[in-house]
């Protein structure tokens, strides 16, 4: 597996799991730098529950 700026790859061949198309996965990024900018809120979530919302003042800041 492995994960960049642009895309992911996961290897699923040892997985008795079949992945069918269309079907979602969740991917936990290992450093928000890839990721935070690119949206206008971070939710932050405990027991699966909604505890806090920031806005990204970041967002879209790159240059």
């Amino acid at each position: 597996y492995g994960m960049s700026v642009e895309h992911g790859h996961i290897d699923v061949s040892a997985c008795k799991h079949r992945f069918k198309i269309g079907e979602k996965l969740s991917i936990i990024p290992v450093h928000q730098g890839m990721t935070l900018n690119l949206h206008d809120e971070l939710v932050g979530v405990r027991k699966g529950k909604v505890e806090v919302i920031w806005e990204v003042a970041a967002r879209g800041k790159i240059r």
